[in-house]
């Protein structure tokens, strides 16, 4: 008798284990929350997602000198509804000060030793009123997100 409570409960219990939504994120939903928070500083704002990191690139302008830049970013922890990001490239060069101008699009991003980047922000994310990110994955022109419910 046992053994047939078990078989009832096993689906019971399976069932219960899945308790997150995935949700993708399209490059034209990160470019559009870009577009609208982008300060004046930057122009030409735009990313790319590849398998495993995500890719922004755009033109920062400091004392009238136009840089552009090209960075590759790798998500490595979640917290909330934010994600950490760790640079994997920088091009031309990893500045400070080119670091905070790119990366200090409050509320999106923000720039504290490590990229952090809030996907409340983006409308698709924060029509779910409940839950965390638990994980995150970029893959095929995606970033999958997995809303804890």
């Amino acid at each position: 008798m046992q053994s047939d409570e078990r078989k009832i409960m096993t689906p019971t219990k399976e069932s219960v284990d899945i308790n997150y939504i995935s949700i993708p994120v399209t490059k034209s939903m990160v470019d559009l929350v870009l577009r609208l928070k982008k300060p004046k500083q930057l122009e030409e704002l735009s990313t790319s997602f590849h398998d495993g990191y995500l890719e922004l690139s755009g033109i920062a302008i400091k004392n009238r000198l136009k840089i552009k830049f090209n960075i590759k970013l790798k998500p490595i922890n979640t917290k909330n509804r934010k994600v950490f990001f760790e640079i994997l490239e920088f091009k031309p060069m990893n500045f400070d000060w080119l670091n905070k101008m790119i990366f200090n699009i409050p509320p999106i991003i923000t720039y504290e030793e490590m990229i952090i980047i809030d996907l409340n922000e983006i409308r698709k994310i924060k029509s779910i009123p409940y839950g965390t990110i638990n994980k995150l994955e970029i893959k095929d022109n995606l970033i999958w997100c997995q809303v804890s419910l």
